[in-house]
């Protein structure tokens, strides 16, 4: 994670330098054509403002830093919500399921063996998510399918640290 942070933190400053270059560069070449104006002279020096090319690669690093810090923190976030059954427990009733549905949900996940591959379920934990489905199709959890089905994988998933 430190790595992450000082990777970010060097593409940051990156970005910053090439604002400033690109200042300095639009600055320098205004100079020019403002002194060659007054003195009616052709003078040497930079003739063509590329500041704006080196400024759009400024917001292009910069936005390169910013998600790839937004991709580290959503990585901690899932990695700390890892074996949380509570958080579960909250997200699941602030969706309405009943506390016995979420008692049997947590009975299954205890009782299954920790998944040896991503994706890969127990069978207890197995049943309940076709329990939970089954009761979003016949209208007894008041939730389309689709969105149940969203939440209840992405909420295992969490649970079981995958990514």
């Amino acid at each position: 994670m430190v790595k992450e942070r000082v990777f970010a933190i060097l593409l940051l400053c990156a970005s910053a330098a090439l604002f400033v270059w690109a200042y300095h560069e639009h600055r320098s070449v205004f100079q020019v054509q403002q002194f060659n104006r007054e003195t009616q002279k052709m003078e040497w020096g930079p003739s063509a403002d590329n500041s704006g090319g080196i400024l759009i690669a400024g917001i292009i690093v910069g936005v390169i830093a910013l998600a790839f810090l937004y991709l580290a923190h959503q990585r901690r976030q899932i990695e700390s919500r890892k074996g949380d059954f509570e958080y579960l427990r909250d997200r699941l009733r602030l969706h309405g399921v009943e506390d016995s549905d979420i008692d049997e949900f947590k009975t299954a996940l205890e009782t299954d063996p920790e998944p040896t591959q991503q994706g890969m379920i127990g069978e207890r934990v197995d049943v309940w998510l076709k329990e939970m489905l089954h009761k979003s199709v016949s209208g007894v959890w008041q939730i389309p399918v689709s969105e149940a089905d969203s939440l209840l994988t992405t909420t295992i998933a969490e649970y079981y640290g995958w990514t």
